[in-house]
This record gives C-alpha cells, structure tokens and sequence, in this order.
C-alpha cells in the first residue's frame, strides 16, 4: 500500500496529529515504544537521515517503522523539493510490509503537532502572538498549530521575503488567522510570547536580546550537527526542554552549547513531570525529531487499511 501526501493529508487533521503524538509518547515512557534510533550520513550537497522505532502493544501486533529523508537544501533554488523520503511500515508479528509512506508530509505534520504540545503544555497560559522564523513547509504546517493552541495573531519573517508575504496571505484565506508578513525579526520575537524557529540555518540567529521574558522558543530547524538557530547565550539563559537530550546534543541547537541546563525532555514534558515555573522563566524546545512521532501518525494510516500487496 502506497500513502501519498494527499493521502496523508486528506486523512489526518491537526487535531488528531496533537493527540496521537501525546498518546505515543506516554506509551513510550511506558515502556509500550520502544527508544528511538537515528543516524545520519552527510553527502557533498546535503544529509541523508534514517529514523526507527517499534511499538509493542500487549494485545496486538506492534508496528516497526523506519524513515529515509533526502534533505537538500540548495534545492529550493531551482524548484525541487529541500526533503523527499520515504517511510516504510511493517508489523511486528511476522515481519510483513503494510506501507510505504510519504515522509515530507509526515514529517510537516508530526513536527507541528509536537510543537503544538510543547505550546500547550509550556507556553504562558495568556500567550496569544507568536513569531514563525521560516516560511517554508514547516512554517505552513506551524501555522495550523498555532492556531490550534489559540494563538491569535502571527508574524511571520523569512530572509527571503515574498515567501512570507505569501504565507501569510495564504494563512489569512485559508485559515482566517491573522497573519502578517515583518521585515524586522527582532522586533517581532520580543512582541510575541510563542517563538518557532523552522529554518536551514547554518549560523544561530535568534539571541538573549531578541526574546523577551516569560516566552516560549520551539527550535525546530537544527536537526543535524552543521544547522543552528538559537545563539548559545540565549540557550544558557533559559531553562532547555529536548525531543531527546543525547540526540539535541548530537544534532540539535544544544550541539552548539553542550553546558546548557537541560530541564528534562518531551516525554517528561507530556507525563507532567516538567513544567514551567515561573511566568518570566524563558523555555527552548530544542526539537531534533523522532521516529515516536512518526510513528504515531502512521498507526493512524494503516489501522484501516489492508496490508501492502
């Protein structure tokens, strides 16, 4: 069975993305998921990523899922897609292939939902304006869970500028959020009490001086050694929740300050074990992503479909 982006769109709303993401990381801390596995190989233009875990539920069959990415970042430039992958699905019972599926729209979803977590369980409870660094997929996909969270009005910035300008006016159509375009990014993240940084940077760019107090920074960008998006100032400063610490500390913004305070991660975050604790407390998600995630949404997929043939 084959799952295409329209598929995997068509299928799955925000909403059940949020939830299914909750579910399997308090599976995972109950031992019903098993640890995550990464690596990475990097090639002249770009990085190959390979992500993989199984769940073993009780009372029936688990699922095995591995997913392949192409991420290539000089592609935009001549209209080709900066990820393409794949992921494929299998049960756990006797080995059998269920799906192939699309991974970029996946990985979007999954990593939007997860943010979206992070929003509602760390954020200022009156957080209503958020900035999006990055206009790209991942910034369209953040927008439907920002306004998930009850965000109300967005900047959005982006170095190349007609990018955001077409976000946004996609997101006040489609969406009927109220979402504008800023050519100045500094003046943005300190009006704002939610920050998601989604960008191919390779030099950090958000600093101390750029976040006000009480705000909550999701650093999804950096998921390889060479990306970076968060100045290590602003990292040491606030209290840092991971996807997970020892894979942040590989790939991650936390690679570029190593002697950050890490508070706890995702998982901590969903079970409550880790909170905010103080209304001027400064948080970084530093998101690196994990198989969890996908997992979570491909569960989704395949439930009510036959097996792949």
């Amino acid at each position: 069975m084959l799952i295409s982006s329209e598929q995997v769109l068509r299928d799955i709303q925000i909403g059940q993305a949020i939830t299914a993401v909750e579910q399997a990381l308090l599976r995972m801390g109950a031992g019903l998921v098993s640890a995550p596995v990464s690596m990475g190989v990097a090639v002249a233009d770009g990085t190959f990523h390979v992500k993989a875990c199984t769940s073993t539920p009780p009372d029936a069959a688990g699922l095995f899922v591995a997913k392949i990415n192409a991420n290539f970042p000089a592609n935009s430039a001549t209209g080709r897609p900066t990820i393409q992958g794949a992921i494929a699905v299998f049960d756990t019972r006797h080995g059998d292939l269920l799906a192939i599926v699309d991974s970029p729209s996946i990985t979007a979803l999954r990593t939007a939902a997860t943010t979206a977590l992070v929003i509602r369980h760390l954020a200022p409870r009156d957080a209503r304006v958020a900035t999006v660094v990055g206009c790209g997929m991942q910034g369209r996909f953040h927008l439907e869970a920002l306004q998930a969270c009850g965000i109300q009005r967005v900047h959005l910035f982006d170095t190349v500028s007609p990018q955001a300008r077409a976000l946004a006016q996609w997101a006040r159509v489609t969406l009927g959020i109220n979402c504008e375009a800023v050519d100045d990014m500094r003046r943005a993240t300190l009006a704002s009490r939610v920050i998601v940084t989604c960008t191919p940077s390779r030099q950090a760019f958000l600093g101390a001086d750029d976040v006000g107090p009480g705000t909550l920074v999701a650093a999804v960008g950096a998921d390889n050694e060479g990306k970076s998006e968060i100045d290590p100032a602003l990292l040491t400063r606030a209290r840092v929740v991971t996807d997970l610490t020892a894979q942040c500390l590989k790939a991650g913004d936390l690679h570029h300050a190593p002697t950050s305070v890490v508070c706890g991660e995702l998982a901590d975050v969903v079970a409550g074990r880790v909170a905010r604790t103080a209304a001027d407390d400064i948080v970084v998600f530093d998101s690196t992503g994990l198989a969890v995630q996908d997992l979570a949404l491909c569960e989704l997929l395949v439930s009510a479909r036959p097996p792949f043939a």
